[in-house]
């Protein structure tokens, strides 16, 4: 069902061009908002915003040839307006609510766009209040909207594309990726040309990540003796219930432990250690929210529903809520073997002051565990410098490669945002 034109300025079935950007004025290159229908028969609806390329390259036998990226935030629940407006997209909100322009976009090298969901996500909305409690409805859910979007705007149909995020998009891009595989294998019209998979401190691709963190306070002096022993036995007890097939209650032990290990170390910001206090809700969950519940903001962006943003268990959270039962799954490291033995390109990266359940130590032994026919080369590999700094470390084999960002937290795009466009022109160019 795809909602009514809104306004003088309509581009598409959903969507309108924005001309002015609140707080900056007229975009640099071409900017579009809107929805994209997810769900017709339940009236469920995806909000994007979108940046048109700074230097986009010339179309080839009438295609195109410029990356188009998506990208996607976590939490379950978390708004993209986080990775758009404080990491890597072009405009940089300020605290006063005003933009800046940010040199280190991620439009510098593609189209970009950032995608709310899934519904009940920042400011997507199911008419029905159907909110998907699979991954598979999710990952479906991604796939229509695309396709939606392509019948708006058929120019950028043929643009190879690149799912990418951070967090729990972890869990999300795998699927989606693997949805998007299935559906061009069995003759699916339009095709989608799905390319690769750009990962971000990855939430969880094995729910055993969370163990990781007892290791992590450990070699960071952030826990003493007697913090370590009650998190093991929390660990311990998660561990078991994830046995005993009970993910729910063992999803909320984890949690409780990764609590423990945070508030005995001081409250230090459990995704970026040289932080105390809690920079996500006092700082950019503020900032996002002064911004985005503006009445000229939301007109600007064609807005239809109000703005909510969650963070994991942060309350309300109608998308968290739903997939509640299959938080713990363990099926992203089946996803991204198939996608890897299938030739797509992957790139998980982590900065590396992140203690949460997505800190590097966890994430890299999970990507060693993914089972695919490059698994040995990769994990024999040589772990290389890269960057002139540099920005980090870098092992990789076959299509899979792993970097680590160095002085950096969970929002790697924020924290180091001229490393983070040098990863993104090196996975997109194969120049590691």
């Amino acid at each position: 069902m795809a909602l009514v034109a809104l306004g003088p300025q309509a581009v598409g079935a959903a969507s309108k061009e924005v001309v002015n950007l609140p707080g900056f004025g007229p975009p640099r290159t071409r900017t579009l908002a809107g929805y994209m229908t997810s769900n017709a028969s339940d009236g469920s609806e995806l909000w994007y915003l979108f940046y048109a390329a700074e230097h986009p390259t010339p179309a080839k036998d009438g295609r195109c040839t410029t990356p188009l990226l998506i990208w996607l935030n976590g939490g379950p629940g978390a708004s993209s307006s986080l990775g758009n407006f404080l990491e890597n997209g072009p405009y940089r909100l300020q605290p006063n609510t005003s933009m800046t322009y940010n040199p280190h976009g991620w439009n510098q090298e593609a189209h970009i766009m950032f995608v709310d969901q899934p519904v009940g996500t920042g400011f997507s909305y199911s008419r029905s209040r159907n909110y998907v409690s699979s991954y598979g409805q999710l990952a479906v859910q991604v796939r229509q909207a695309i396709l939606d979007w392509y019948v708006q705007f058929p120019e950028y149909s043929s643009c190879p594309l690149h799912m990418t995020g951070e967090s729990y998009a972890g869990v999300y891009l795998p699927a989606i990726g693997f949805e998007l595989d299935r559906y061009n294998r069995h003759g699916g019209e339009p095709h989608v040309p799905f390319t690769s998979l750009i990962i971000g401190n990855p939430g969880n691709l094995h729910w055993a990540q969370y163990g990781s963190q007892l290791e992590f306070f450990r070699s960071h002096g952030l826990a003493s003796d007697q913090t370590l022993s009650r998190a093991e036995e929390q660990w311990k007890r998660c561990a078991a219930l994830m046995e005993a097939g009970n993910p729910i209650e063992a999803f909320t032990t984890c949690e409780a432990m990764s609590t423990t290990l945070q508030s005995n170390a001081d409250n230090v910001f459990l995704y970026d250690v040289r932080i105390f206090g809690d920079f996500y809700d006092d700082v950019l969950a503020k900032n996002m929210n002064d911004y985005l519940t503006r009445e000229d903001v939301i007109d600007a962006f064609g807005a239809q529903s109000p703005w909510q943003n969650g963070d994991g268990t942060a309350s309300p959270n109608p998308g968290d809520n739903a997939l509640r039962a299959v938080l713990m799954t363990t099926e992203p490291m089946v996803w991204l073997g198939h996608l890897l033995d299938r030739g797509y390109e992957v790139t998980i990266y982590d900065g590396v002051m992140d203690a949460s359940s997505c800190n590097h130590l966890g994430v890299f032994s999970a990507a060693k565990a993914i089972r695919w026919s490059g698994q040995e080369s990769f994990i024999n590999a040589r772990r290389v410098p890269w960057g002139g700094v540099p920005f980090g470390f870098t092992q990789a084999a076959g299509g899979f490669r792993f970097v680590w960002v160095m002085n950096s937290g969970h929002l790697v795009p924020y924290d180091q945002p001229e490393g983070a466009l040098e990863m993104l022109r090196g996975h997109l160019t194969g120049r590691f």
